[in-house]
């Protein structure tokens, strides 16, 4: 799995016909991005459960 991940985040980026490697970061519009936001996350999805009376919204595109 995390031979998949960095293959995913180190792809090149294709910027106006110069391919760049990414050396920090997840690449805006990465189809990871979402998942990886998710992941990191969960803690705090996780420390509203317990409090029914709290409203909690997340939102991901």
């Amino acid at each position: 799995m995390q031979h998949y991940l960095n293959a995913i985040i180190t792809a090149p980026i294709d910027d106006g016909g110069r391919l760049l490697t990414p050396t920090t970061g997840i690449p805006r519009r990465s189809p990871i991005s979402p998942f990886l936001a998710a992941l990191y996350l969960t803690p705090l999805d996780q420390a509203f459960d317990p409090h029914p009376g709290v409203f909690y919204l997340r939102f991901m595109d």
